[in-house]
């Protein structure tokens, strides 16, 4: 279980970064 919620964390981790990459580009825009 413990392997599976570092995945899950990383997941959404990484889903979070592009979505701010993607605010920012917009917001540069």
């Amino acid at each position: 279980m413990l392997t599976v919620d570092t995945m899950t964390l990383r997941l959404m981790g990484l889903l979070l970064n592009k979505q701010i990459k993607q605010f920012d580009l917009n917001a540069n825009h």
